[in-house]
């Protein structure tokens, strides 16, 4: 099976058309599927350019795109765009599904960020109780917005405490969650590391053969590497510059990662 991949496309035209030209460039092997790993949308105030996005051109591309398309959410992602290519983008959540013959599952939630929106963050581990800003909210699928109650993070189940759910499964799956796991492809611009605990528990745990991360742009020029083996699990994040930077993996039978090749298009 092979996979093209790329995260953080945050609504550029360019990344776009560059990503489907990578996908057909593989030709006669054409790639089982594009998968997006979060933040499809440029950042938006309100969900209404997100929306006009997705219903325009961002469907347009799905449409024209050579091989299906399969996403997560990521924490810039507004609900009411996501809900507008709900009819042609696969969303992928902790149920795996069949991709020709291997399994494929997604999460979009990340550890809680600074800025406002909180639709798409969680508390990390069960025992964190971070505090809510001021200012913070929340949105649906249709668009309207509430204040995010002091709270939020307590009224939901940490990542941790989603991924204790994960089974055998999730084993021989390979993994496309917004957020990197904590110490690998994580490292912020401060020099903060981002990344969840919890899912670097996770995939320690259940040692599936591909993650597919993204959420942190500049880390992988910080750490000098975009991907990194961690037991029998290889990590991608691909970063985001000026040009498209993305992945294109082959699986074997057995699920294991064949080739993975970095592809940086346009300017660096």
């Amino acid at each position: 099976m092979r996979l093209v991949y790329a995260a953080d496309l945050h609504g550029d035209v360019v990344h776009y058309a560059e990503l489907a030209n990578l996908a057909r460039s593989a030709a006669p092997d054409a790639p089982d599927a594009l998968v997006l790993g979060g933040d499809l949308f440029a950042h938006a105030p309100t969900p209404d350019a997100q929306v006009a996005f997705a219903t325009g051109w961002l469907r347009g591309f799905v449409r024209g795109a050579p091989c299906p398309v399969y996403a997560v959410p990521g924490n810039v992602d507004w609900p009411a765009a996501l809900a507008a290519l709900a009819d042609c983008v696969r969303f992928l959540d902790l149920a795996p599904l069949n991709l020709s013959g291997h399994p494929l599952l997604g999460y979009p939630f990340v550890p809680p960020t600074p800025f406002r929106r909180k639709d798409f963050e969680r508390r990390d581990l069960a025992a964190d109780a971070p505090s809510v800003p001021a200012g913070a909210y929340l949105s649906d699928t249709a668009g309207a917005v509430r204040p995010a109650p002091p709270d939020h993070f307590l009224r939901h189940p940490s990542i941790e405490e989603d991924l204790a759910a994960l089974d055998r499964g999730a084993a021989g799956a390979v993994w496309a969650v917004h957020s990197p796991p904590h110490g690998t492809l994580n490292t912020a611009a401060s020099g903060v590391h981002a990344g969840s605990r919890a899912l670097a528990a996770a995939i320690r745990l259940h040692g599936p053969p591909l993650v597919l991360t993204g959420h942190i742009h500049e880390a992988p020029v910080l750490e000098g590497r975009w991907a990194k083996q961690v037991g029998r699990t290889l990590v991608v994040n691909p970063g985001r510059g000026r040009g498209l930077h993305a992945v294109t993996v082959d699986l074997g039978a057995a699920g294991e990662v064949v080739s993975a090749d970095h592809s940086v298009l346009g300017s660096a």
